[in-house]
């Protein structure tokens, strides 16, 4: 029985139960009574296992084991009513088996409860269905938007490890977050994140929805809908990065945010907008937040290669407490930092204004990168440059190496395709995936000493366009810092003709598989890999992104 199937049981259950408490007590023949409290404490028994179910917990196995998880993990009104009912079973029991000998009896366990005689219990018995109704109908609510409904399954909930899930259900939030390494474990992990040196980052996600000083939430939320509109802004509208910083640090002094100070980003203010991480931030800002101490993450029961389109609702909050550190240094001393970690890992903070879709993943291509959102390339989307051209070539008595040329937004770039580090069907697969519509989507292309990331969106503003468009970013990263080498609008007929028309030539000409697997000089070649790379040259031939027509 699936996770599903087990919750949506357990409610059926509490409910069987509380039906046929109900209909004992109503009934005009004989009643079991050892029955008739055996329903009343089954409904209460599986109400508390649908609660634990339905909140991600996976209950003990006995009903003693499953009313303590319940009584540790439950709000205290809900334990409270809990118990009292409970308790309200034994007095029934007792109250009842004093009047037996008053009663009209029918055999030894049967009893008409309609009986003038027990008049004011059953009245007593009924008061005591309403409320166990009331209870479990609370008990079996779900517990926000992200907690199952009827016959679905519980999300996962998680207090520490890895997100999978989409974060844009929880921006506009603050981030702190440092590279990942040994800890307390008790932080939140995120593949998706600005750390770009880093697989992995840890930290705390503070949404602006979880500041509790009404008037400092009104001010970020304002900062966030400067920070949204890059297109039409007095920010966007500054020739130079550092002009749009001073504008934004003026309008953050003329609201009482002077003490929010930018940190230089190559790329611009956008999408992720880093702060200096100050004792004021920590006194005029962090201590009016509480933090997501558990989240609902739907995805981490997903596959890992799984299309963004398929993947489960975004990310939600399970629970929330204030954040208690009043500065940088007891930070880092809860983290478990030694003083000689301060100087590299340290946490930064972020004000993640919009949060993207995920990225489609190329198969046996790491896609664990943080993918900006559009506005991050505010400057492509003012200034569209939209020429392209692409080239393949695979160079005279050269082993493994196909060089990519690429000519973007008047932007010329050359990039390594490596035998051991690339797969052809495979760059091909990203291709065709665009072409599908699977956006937004990154390729990482791997070289000796550096790596160029190639990044399209669909078009931010589809609705203004005659014909439809593409963002394509090019992003290099030589593992100490980034490089953006072009990032520009450009029409998607003129991009996907460039890649086919480069793919046609270069398979036109003669691609040398020999060479490209590094096996010509090689006097163990046998039969077997020969016919392997021939089989591989004829898949790249009949690839579908290369005939579009015969592959709608």
């Amino acid at each position: 029985m699936t996770t599903s199937e087990k919750s949506q049981w357990a409610c059926q259950a509490a409910h069987s139960n509380l039906f046929k408490t109900e209909s004992g007590l109503n009934s005009q023949e004989s009643t079991h009574i050892g029955l008739l409290f055996d329903h009343m404490q089954s409904a209460l028994h599986w109400a508390c296992e649908a609660w634990l179910r339905q909140h991600g917990h996976n209950p003990g196995s006995s009903w003693d084991d499953m009313e303590a998880q319940f009584l540790r993990l439950a709000p205290a009104r809900l334990q409270e009513d809990y118990l009292a009912l409970g308790a309200q079973i034994h007095d029934l029991a007792q109250a009842f088996f004093t009047l037996v000998n008053q009663g009209p009896r029918d055999g030894t366990d049967f009893w008409l409860l309609n009986a003038p005689s027990l008049s004011h219990w059953r009245t007593d018995a009924l008061h005591w269905h309403h409320s166990a109704s009331a209870l479990v109908a609370q008990m079996l609510q779900a517990p926000d938007p992200a907690a199952p409904s009827e016959g679905t399954a519980p999300l996962p909930r998680i207090t520490r490890g890895l997100v999978r899930g989409r974060l844009d259900g929880l921006a506009p939030a603050l981030l702190l977050l440092r590279p990942a390494g040994n800890d307390r474990g008790t932080m939140l992990t995120f593949a998706h994140h600005p750390l770009h040196h880093f697989k992995q980052a840890q930290g705390f996600i503070l949404p602006l929805a979880l500041c509790r000083d009404a008037a400092l939430r009104d001010k970020l939320q304002e900062l966030v809908r400067l920070l949204r509109a890059p297109l039409g802004s007095a920010l966007a509208h500054r020739p130079t990065l550092a002009q749009q910083r001073q504008s934004l640090h003026t309008w953050l002094a003329d609201n009482g945010l002077g003490y929010l100070r930018c940190v230089n980003d190559p790329a611009g203010v956008q999408g992720w907008t880093q702060w200096a991480l100050t004792p004021a931030v920590f006194q005029q800002v962090l201590r009016h937040f509480d933090y997501a101490s558990a989240l609902y993450d739907a995805a981490l029961e997903a596959a890992p290669d799984a299309m963004p389109e398929t993947l489960p609702e975004t990310v939600r909050i399970a629970a929330q407490q204030p954040f208690a550190f009043a500065n940088h240094g007891a930070l880092l001393e809860w983290a478990g930092l030694e003083a000689s970690d301060h100087s590299t890992l340290v946490f930064r903070l972020f004000l993640l204004d919009e949060a993207p879709p995920p990225i489609a993943p190329a198969t046996g291509i790491d896609s664990s990168r943080w993918q900006r959102p559009s506005t991050y390339w505010a400057t492509a989307l003012r200034n569209p440059q939209t020429d392209i051209r692409v080239q393949l070539k695979q160079p005279p008595q050269a082993y493994g190496v196909i060089t990519l040329f690429m000519h973007l937004g008047g932007s010329s770039m050359e990039m390594e395709l490596l035998y051991y580090h690339t797969d052809l069907l495979e760059l091909l697969d990203w291709l065709h995936s665009q072409a599908q519509h699977r956006l937004p989507t990154e390729l990482t292309i791997e070289e000796d000493m550096e790596e160029t990331q190639l990044i399209v969106h669909p078009d931010p503003l589809p609705e203004a366009q005659a014909s439809p468009r593409l963002l394509v970013a090019a992003v290099r990263n030589d593992f100490e810092d980034e490089v953006i080498l072009a990032a520009t609008m450009v029409d998607a007929q003129n991009y996907f003709s460039a890649w086919r028309q480069a793919w046609h030539d270069l398979l036109a000409h003669g691609l040398d598989m020999p060479r490209w697997h590094m096996t010509t000089e090689d006097n163990n070649a046998d039969a077997t890999l020969l016919t392997m790379q021939q089989a591989n040259l004829q898949a790249l031939h009949e690839h579908p992104f290369l005939h579009p027509s015969a592959h709608p």
